[in-house]
């Protein structure tokens, strides 16, 4: 069983298949916390490409995959990381909505759970800023429709 740290997944998301040998690039995320029911809806990259310079007598620069420090890592907001930082991470729920493979449909999954949540209108939500940019991409379509059906429908 894969390590997810104080992670769980939501209700009826599984791990993909081969998590541990091939990951998907990130995951859509919600931190709620149990005491005042305050929650945060946001992205965070499971892995990441670093580039280093190619060897020696070659031309391309190498590219090394490695995962990031998803496990431990808790939130982007910074209200919300003081508010970790000042009590028990006990006091905070952890939850996986969403895995997803490319940078543009992690941004537009994101995107889509803060709109359904309407984290922009409620006081319950961290969120203060949506901030995103996407170009319309023809063959994300496919992409979005196999995703569509895994999206919660409350």
């Amino acid at each position: 069983m894969t390590d997810l740290g104080h992670w769980h997944l939501r209700d009826g998301l599984s791990l993909p298949q081969d998590f541990d040998e091939n990951p998907p690039l990130g995951f859509i995320y919600k931190v709620t916390d149990k005491v005042n029911g305050k929650w945060y809806i946001g992205q965070k990259k499971i892995t990441k490409v670093e580039k280093r310079p190619p060897l020696k007598g070659k031309v391309r620069k190498r590219k090394i995959v490695k995962q990031t420090d998803w496990r431990t890592y808790t939130s982007s907001c910074n209200t919300l990381k003081f508010e970790i930082l000042q009590r028990d991470k006990s006091e905070f729920d952890f939850e996986i909505l969403h895995f997803v493979d490319c940078k543009w449909m992690l941004s537009y999954v994101e995107l889509w759970y803060q709109m359904h949540h309407k984290a922009m209108f409620t006081d319950e939500s961290y969120n203060g800023i949506v901030n995103v940019r996407l170009s319309k991409f023809d063959s994300m379509r496919q992409k979005w429709s196999d995703i569509e059906k895994d999206l919660p429908q409350d």
